[in-house]
C-alpha cells in the first residue's frame, strides 16, 4: 500500500509541474539588406524586423540608450528616408551616423518594425556597416526579451572592381 501511494503522489507531483510550467516567449531581431553589394549612387533599403510567439507588443530600447540606434558609416553612405512600419516612430531626429530610433505599440507576430533607405556617396568603395544598438522587444504579455545589436555590411564597388566573366 505504501509502494502504490507514493507512486500516486509522484505521479500527481509530475503531472502538476507540468501543469505549473510556464514558457517565455521566444522574440527575435533581424536587420537585413535589399542588396549586399551596390555601385557608387545606388540607393539600397536595410529592414529591422522583429518576431515573437505571443505577438510583438514594442520595440524599445535599453534604458542607457534612451530608445535604439541605428548605426552607420556617414563616409560611405547617406541617409535617404526611414519608415516606421506598423506604428508611430517617436523621434524624427537623425544625425550624421546616427539615427534614434523609438518604437510604439506594435500588433503582429512576424514583421518589418523600420525600413531605412540609404544611398552609397558617388566616391564611395569598400565596406560599409549598418548596426544596431541593443533593443528590447516586448509581447503582449508584457514580457521582455533584449536582444544584441544586430549587423550587415554592404561592399561598395564601381564597375572596375568587378571581375569580368569571361
Amino acid at each position: 500500500m505504501k509502494k502504490l501511494i507514493l507512486t500516486l503522489g509522484i505521479i500527481i507531483a509530475v503531472a502538476m509541474t507540468g501543469i505549473s510550467t510556464v514558457q517565455a516567449a521566444t522574440s527575435t531581431a533581424e536587420l537585413t539588406a535589399s542588396s549586399t553589394t551596390v555601385k557608387p549612387g545606388d540607393t539600397f533599403t536595410v529592414t529591422l524586423s522583429a518576431s515573437c510567439e505571443g505577438g510583438v507588443a514594442l520595440v524599445s530600447g535599453t534604458e542607457e540608450n534612451d530608445g535604439f540606434r541605428v548605426n552607420y558609416d556617414s563616409s560611405k553612405l547617406e541617409l535617404v528616408s526611414k519608415e516606421a512600419k506598423g506604428f508611430v516612430d517617436l523621434n524624427e531626429e537623425a544625425t550624421s551616423g546616427t539615427i534614434c530610433l523609438l518604437g510604439s505599440s506594435v500588433s503582429f507576430k512576424t514583421g518589418d518594425v523600420y525600413v531605412l533607405t540609404f544611398k552609397a556617396k558617388s566616391e564611395a568603395t569598400g565596406d560599409a556597416q549598418i548596426s544596431t544598438t541593443s533593443l528590447i522587444i516586448t509581447d503582449f504579455d508584457d514580457e521582455e526579451t533584449t536582444i544584441d545589436g544586430k549587423s550587415v555590411t554592404v561592399e561598395i564597388k564601381d564597375d572596375e572592381d568587378t571581375p569580368s566573366t569571361p
